[in-house]
């Protein structure tokens, strides 16, 4: 292991290799820890309406889309929920089949919006790559899943100030019911609907939490039905 670990660092610091990795990749597993950036639920509800009141501030007229496009701010608000998911860490490496499921969305439509918000200061983006297995033939290394990091551009701070005040009481519950929704969501995927109504059932603080995050997640299907486009799960 630790022989193959060594082969791929040599990889990542030579120029051209013609290993199956794209150029500019880093070892996964040396860098995330300190790349990572978790942010707080009040963070996460300025980015989305930062970005999307910097959308409306440069679209040029007669166009259908600003600078961002709609897809972009749905892959955003996707990015800022599993930021949230991820506690502390801010670990953010979802695969692009993973956000192609999630968000129904093509894959050149979210290479798009990826780079959409890149180039406009929303996400930054690190390639990764990591050791396969082999021993023998066959290519040492192989592309793992990109790294991202959230941030707020400067221009997007301005678009902010000039379309929303600070956040109030009634943003930061909104902020906190939708991070609440989230991660009902991603117990009820985990654990299945009908264990949770078993333990629904029951009266400790468990089986109540577990009411609830089915209370959160049939008001959010309710909403969806009437909301189309806005569907995926974590």
């Amino acid at each position: 292991m630790f022989a193959m670990m060594n082969a791929a660092l040599k990889i990542q610091g030579s120029h051209r290799t013609g290993e199956p990795v794209r150029r500019g990749s880093k070892l996964k597993g040396t860098f995330e820890r300190a790349f990572y950036k978790a942010l707080t639920k009040k963070e996460a509800a300025q980015l989305v309406i930062a970005a999307d009141r910097y959308e409306k501030l440069h679209k040029e007229k007669g166009k259908r889309c600003g600078p961002l496009g709609s897809i972009a701010i749905e892959v955003l608000r996707y990015l800022t929920a599993l930021n949230l998911l991820s506690g502390k860490t801010g670990r953010l490496e979802p695969s692009l089949a993973r956000m192609m499921e999630k968000l129904r969305r093509s894959r050149g439509a979210i290479n798009d919006a990826l780079k959409a918000l890149e180039r406009h200061g929303f996400l930054i983006k690190i390639r990764r790559f990591e050791p396969t297995n082999n021993t023998g033939k066959g290519p040492r290394v192989k592309q793992a899943s990109n790294a991202y990091r959230l941030t707020m551009p400067q221009r997007a701070i301005v678009a902010l100030g000039q379309y929303f005040r600070p956040t109030s009481m009634e943003d930061k519950a909104r902020a906190e019911l939708a991070a609440m929704t989230a991660k009902a969501v991603e117990r009820i995927n985990q654990y299945g609907i009908e264990q949770m109504e078993i333990w629904a059932y029951d009266a400790s603080p468990f089986g109540r939490e577990a009411a609830r995050d089915l209370k959160l997640f049939q008001e959010r299907e309710s909403i969806e039905q009437t909301e189309p486009g806005t569907k995926y799960s974590f």
